[in-house]
């Protein structure tokens, strides 16, 4: 099987850590609360869903809240990308597979062409105009 190996996500260093698996945890950390320090325990965070049906989480950090896919921290965590490719495609098109093996960077024309070969892009089937009569 595979090693579970995490690395911090980027721009939540020190706050939050992002698996291979594509599993996101805290991190052990101090928060100055008034007089003392309180300590906080890291542990795997829930993931959600977006209105597409992909895997997010809700960072916080300094009072700002942020929603992210995880495919693509898995993909800026794990994945070089030398060309400097805009998209996350998943290779078997399950949106809920964030496996760092199923995840690769593409341009916005390769990952549609992929959902069309694929069949996950069926096309609009309502009419976009109206019959002129």
């Amino acid at each position: 099987m595979f090693n579970e190996v995490w690395k911090s996500v980027k721009d939540y260093n020190g706050f939050y850590e992002v698996s291979n698996l594509g599993r996101i945890r805290s991190v052990d950390r101090y928060v100055r609360w008034k007089q003392c320090n309180r300590f906080y325990p890291g542990k795997v965070r829930l993931i959600g869903r977006n209105e597409y049906g992909y895997r997010t989480i809700l960072f916080s950090k300094d009072g700002v809240e942020k929603c992210r896919r995880v495919s693509r921290l898995v993909a800026l965590a794990f994945i070089p990308n030398p060309k400097r490719l805009p998209e996350v495609n998943h290779k078997d098109g399950n949106k809920l597979n964030d496996h760092v093996s199923n995840l690769e960077w593409c341009t916005k024309s390769d990952n549609i062409k992929h959902a069309w070969r694929t069949g996950l892009n069926k096309g609009n089937t309502k009419k976009k105009f109206k019959d002129k009569v």
